[in-house]
């Protein structure tokens, strides 16, 4: 599936960018952002705003679909562009240091960047044990000779804040590398979590970040590095 962030230039104003996130569990997390490269400024939508909320989806919906008015940026061949986005994001970071508004918004833009998050959408009549099966079909895919508990299993509502914490927090993402299935419901995920638990590590019980949350309907997978020292 398209990657949760996305990146759009205007055409007529080549100085005007904006950060698409789309959430793949729910509205409250999508967010975009408005960045003048020219004045060195963000503006902010998030989706839980009633208001920002018809900005954004004005935006998703008929905006970017618009050829003559915005074009998608692309890693490889933007790099120049995104590298002074990302310049822009950080210093703005660094005056809003205690608003959480654009500290998602560095981790998002970071994770799309710099991270491979492979998801794949399993909301369409798949159950846990026949997710479990594409669980396992990642790890063989990597043709890992290490035993399946160096793979840590979890469940979130938001990937990207949730793979920081454990790399701020637990250990080393290998390759930051991550598998990810998005589910129909969060006690699809749980079951899956709980049918892991015996092949894979899935931490303590009360599953640290997000895994409570009503909305965690995100199955990840990931290969365990070095344990971050306290």
């Amino acid at each position: 599936m398209e990657k949760c962030t996305t990146f759009w230039q205007s055409k007529t104003n080549s100085n005007l960018i904006k950060v698409l996130y789309v959430s793949p569990t729910s509205w409250s997390k999508t967010m975009m952002a408005d960045i003048d490269i020219e004045k060195q400024r963000i503006d902010i939508y998030q989706g839980n705003s009633k208001s920002d909320k018809k900005i954004i989806d004005k935006f998703e919906m008929e905006d970017k679909l618009d050829s003559k008015s915005w074009k998608g940026l692309q890693e490889e061949n933007d790099s120049s562009i995104l590298e002074e986005v990302v310049k822009i994001i950080n210093a703005n970071n660094d005056c809003n240091n205690d608003n959480y508004e654009f500290l998602n918004l560095k981790i998002h833009v970071e994770s799309a960047l710099n991270y491979n998050y492979i998801y794949t959408d399993v909301r369409d009549g798949f159950q846990a044990p026949a997710i479990m099966d594409l669980l396992k079909q990642s790890f063989l895919r990597d043709k890992t000779n290490v035993g399946t508990k160096s793979y840590y299993c979890g469940i979130t509502n938001d990937l990207d804040i949730r793979m920081q914490q454990h790399r701020e927090d637990d250990f080393e993402i290998v390759n930051d590398k991550v598998y990810a299935w998005i589910c129909a419901t969060v006690q699809i995920a749980i079951a899956v979590e709980e049918l892991a638990k015996e092949k894979y590590d899935i931490g303590e019980k009360d599953h640290g970040g997000s895994g409570a949350k009503e909305d965690s309907v995100i199955v990840y997978l990931l290969k365990k590095g070095k344990r971050i020292k306290k």
